[in-house]
């Protein structure tokens, strides 16, 4: 998939997803990685703030082990 990116205004799509791998890259501006990195970037988010958005937007239990 082919988009315009997200992260930094441009008329040319230079983002691309590949759903096979499960990773995105822009040619642009260089950000790139996976769902994780996405959320964390486009969202402002710490890793395991990331971890459940994600959960809950995919309607998963999260369960804290704090010890």
């Amino acid at each position: 998939m082919v988009a315009c990116c997200p992260f930094h205004d441009e008329k040319s799509s230079s983002f691309k997803v590949n759903e096979n791998k499960g990773i995105y890259k822009c040619f642009g501006c260089g950000k790139g990685g996976n769902v994780i990195n996405f959320y964390i970037e486009r969202k402002n988010l710490s890793y395991p703030e990331a971890i459940k958005e994600i959960a809950s937007d995919f309607n998963i239990a999260v369960i804290e082990d704090n010890k």
